[in-house]
């Protein structure tokens, strides 16, 4: 398995790259309009960010060839982690076989490799961040037009529900909205990745497995079959452990703002409340306001107590868990040591991609108050200059 043929492997790799891209540019594109249709949170995130992905609008075709980019810099990142798992299977069964020249020629390829991969993390995060730079500035000018339009901002305080802090809203859920979705789709270790890692790690994780006979009954590629078993226990334990995350830091959001607002207003009105010598009341309203936050926070920080250290159980479970399985075909001298040791990486990999794509994670993307802000909003029609025109009641855009 440690033996790879070098020379071809370039032109293969860039032809797996090439393949794999258009193929995963083609899954996304059906996935994000599946749940753009049947999903609440899919049409959030189209109200909020489909204009700005037309063609015809603003931008024109930039946004797009970042998604492009990006999800071509997330396939080269993947091939680039599966050579260096054959790398390192060959550098160690080098190491076990006293083997000089491979050992030395192992760490020339080691060399390529890791200069290819320290290129690409550079190249994907300064391309990740003008993306999520474009998505704010794009987010704040529709949003700052919407409020300030047709005075919203002045009217919307009078509507029959009142959508709060909507200042605090644009400064700071823009910011997380745009961060978060590139992170959570396709950052590093957002969910393309983990999905491409799946795959392409569980082919190379199928080649290492062999049987193994538990109470009497022999299982084929057994590493395999056992690494996603653990997989979907952890995951699920996790997912009843972690999901309540969620609604906590969303809560914790809420009462920070409104705390903060809180202090903004003692400071606007500090003329009357001098006056008043209101500072008794404001005191204690602004106390009541902070306990609410420490209050929601201790649930937070008991709640990842337990999710925090249920990972850490686990990944350490994680890292001997397919080191014991190989051991016995290690002893039997059927494997080698690189064997052994890609199978450890890859089964890790493995784990933390479906562990990724299928935990809930602690926060997210503020699709919904990033949408309350301007609650009239639908897709905004390209008028016939191809500029979009908002379709929003700005009566109620605050």
């Amino acid at each position: 398995m440690g033996s790879v043929d070098w020379a071809g492997e370039w032109l293969s790799s860039l032809i797996w790259i090439a393949v794999t891209s258009v193929a995963t540019v083609v899954v996304v594109a059906i996935v994000g309009l599946l749940l753009a249709r049947f999903t609440t949170w899919g049409r959030q995130v189209r109200r909020l960010v489909g204009p700005w992905l037309h063609p015809r609008g603003d931008e024109g075709w930039r946004p797009l060839l970042f998604v492009l980019a990006l999800l071509v810099l997330v396939v080269v990142a993947v091939r680039l982690n599966v050579l260096l798992s054959y790398n390192s299977n060959g550098l160690y069964t080098a190491l076990q076989d006293l083997d000089a020249g491979a050992f030395w020629s192992a760490v020339g390829v080691f060399a390529v490799l890791a200069t290819l991969y320290v290129t690409e993390v550079l190249v994907a995060y300064y391309v990740g961040q003008a993306f999520v730079i474009r998505l704010r500035e794009w987010l704040n000018e529709r949003l700052l037009g919407d409020w300030l339009g047709g005075r919203a901002y002045h009217r919307s305080r009078f509507a029959p529900q009142q959508v709060d802090n909507p200042d605090q809203r644009i400064q700071e859920d823009i910011t997380a909205f745009a961060g978060t979705s590139h992170d959570l789709s396709v950052g590093p270790s957002g969910a393309v990745n983990a999905v491409l890692s799946v795959v392409s790690f569980t082919y190379v994780l199928w080649l290492l497995s062999g049987p193994l006979s538990i109470a009497g009954v022999e299982i084929p590629r057994a590493m395999t079959f056992l690494a996603f078993l653990y997989v979907i226990v952890v995951t699920v334990i996790a997912f009843r452990i972690g999901r309540p995350l969620i609604r906590l830091n969303f809560l914790n959001e809420g009462l920070s703002a409104t705390y903060r607002y809180g202090l903004v207003r003692v400071r606007d009105n500090a003329e009357n409340i001098a006056f008043l010598r209101g500072e008794p009341l404001e005191k204690r309203t602004l106390d009541s306001r902070f306990a609410a936050v420490i209050a929601n926070y201790w649930r937070i920080v008991r709640r990842n107590l337990r999710f925090q250290g249920f990972n850490l159980v686990a990944t350490q479970i994680s890292v001997v868990f397919p080191i014991v399985i190989q051991a016995p075909r290690f002893f039997a001298q059927t494997i080698t040591l690189g064997d052994v040791q890609q199978t450890r990486a890859r089964s890790g990999r493995c784990t933390t991609g479906c562990r990724s794509s299928g935990t809930p994670t602690t926060s997210s993307p503020p699709t919904g108050r990033c949408s309350t802000v301007s609650p009239g909003c639908s897709t905004r029609t390209p008028t016939r200059a191809g500029s979009p025109r908002s379709t929003c009641p700005t009566a109620r855009t605050a």
